[in-house]
């Protein structure tokens, strides 16, 4: 039975996959300030950010307040030109070690001080160290999920490649946890699901 903190677990899972999707659309439009947009757009409701998603023309008129907002920012506060830059060093490492949370991680070691981003850059094993202990901190949060979601994309990304084993991982995660969990005990039906979600993705690649 779902523990008392479930509703807010639930709530914060929907949220990571609204953000991959969101994450995905804004670096296609502005690669070069992706996280810093996409982590303001995500303080709107997830039914405003579902809205986003699905036209591309609200999209992009939530970007371009976006991006007067952080010029406004940046001329006041001298520019954050470094940690734009090693955001999306970073993510690109990341994405390699941890595919499904790379951007949440992203956003997380962001908040550290140049000198160590940098030497992060610098360091594969010290980044590493640095993923775990921030999937470590996701853990204590997500707790049994988490867990679910990473054995969830493992077995999806030995048939796909790691963006489309994302978006379909991020698809079937969005299902209530006792479906889940029935979902990863029973074979067949998680066959079923991520033939659904594979056809689901294909039908969003298709209408783009």
């Amino acid at each position: 039975m779902p523990g008392p903190g479930s509703g807010r677990l639930q709530l914060l899972d929907t949220k990571q996959v609204l953000g991959e999707h969101l994450f995905s659309k804004v670096t296609e439009l502005h690669p070069e300030k992706a996280d810093r947009i996409t982590g303001m757009l995500l303080e709107a409701e997830n039914e405003d950010i579902m809205k986003m998603l699905e036209d591309d023309s609200l999209l992009r008129r939530r970007i371009e307040g976006t991006l007067r907002v952080i010029q406004e920012q940046d001329n006041i506060c001298g520019g954050d030109g470094d940690k734009e830059k090693y955001g999306e060093e970073l993510y690109s490492l990341i994405s390699e070690i941890e595919p499904i949370q790379c951007a949440k991680i992203t956003g997380m070691l962001l908040e550290l001080d140049i000198p160590l981003i940098r030497h992060l850059l610098s360091s594969p094993p010290d980044l590493r160290s640095a993923v775990q202990k921030a999937m470590a901190t996701l853990r204590a949060d997500g707790g049994e999920r988490e867990e679910l979601g990473e054995k969830l994309y493992r077995i999806v990304a030995g048939r796909y490649n790691a963006d489309s084993a994302a978006k379909i991982t991020g698809m079937l995660l969005e299902m209530q946890d006792a479906q889940l969990t029935r979902t990863m005990q029973d074979p067949s039906l998680l066959e079923d699901k991520i033939r659904l979600a594979e056809e689901a993705l294909s039908r969003q690649q298709q209408a783009r």
